[in-house]
């Protein structure tokens, strides 16, 4: 017969023993569970790194593919003679011509700025739509694209020789001039913490002031001349 204490002391010992099998259980459970999370955080983070990337690289290809393309199209305002091409430290305007491919396209009108809420835009207008004010400082009628969202600052310059002199340096504005510049750079920054990079982004416009030519308003290509 056993003891009356020696029960309870076993009874004690189970519970015990219990306890720090619990205890155990419920430590390797959280590692498990944390192991379980940690790659799946990893693919998250991963992943929204890789979708910033690429609209990073979306951006820069779409400008370049704009500016590259800029036509030295004589300004009807002025009479001809300056390139429809106005750029500052904070916005850039100029008109494009539709894509090599593209049917029966017009020609546009482009502005780029940075908004208020931090959306680096890209306005486009149809340059041949007579109810949109081109030159006008609203907006009203074009029509919006937001290239990259949450930045902090946009910087635009522009490479080529100053207005009297023969030579090339880098300008913060290029307005009414009769050649387009030689080089055109974007720089973009993002807020402190921002992980995402913007890569240096320097443009050469194909366009020269001898391109001039007449654009057919019905496909708004440059005619043939004869």
């Amino acid at each position: 017969m056993i003891p009356l204490h020696d029960k309870t002391r076993e009874r004690g010992f189970t519970l015990l023993e219990t306890l720090v099998t619990l205890a155990i259980v419920g430590m390797m459970a959280s590692l498990l569970l944390s192991g379980i999370k940690t790659p799946t955080a990893f693919a998250l983070t991963t992943k929204a790194r890789e979708a910033s990337l690429d609209r990073i690289v979306t951006s820069q290809a779409r400008l370049r593919a704009l500016i590259e393309r800029l036509q030295s199209l004589p300004r009807v305002d002025t009479g001809g003679g300056v390139i429809d091409f106005r750029g500052s430290q904070h916005e850039l305007a100029l008109f494009s011509p539709p894509p090599a491919n593209a049917k029966l396209a017009t020609p546009k009108r482009y502005r780029l700025l940075l908004a208020a809420n931090g959306d680096l835009v890209l306005y486009a207008a149809e340059a041949l739509d007579d109810r949109i004010a081109l030159d006008a400082p609203n907006l009203v009628g074009w029509e919006p694209t937001v290239l990259l969202r949450d930045v902090d600052r946009l910087a635009l310059s522009y490479y080529g020789p100053a207005p009297g002199e023969g030579e090339n340096r880098w300008h913060a504005e290029w307005y009414d001039r009769t050649e387009p510049p030689a080089l055109v750079r974007v720089v973009v920054g993002f807020r402190n913490g921002d992980q995402r990079i913007w890569p240096d982004l320097i443009i050469r416009p194909a366009a020269t002031s001898s391109s001039t030519c007449p654009i057919d308003r019905a496909t708004g290509r440059c005619e043939k001349r004869s």
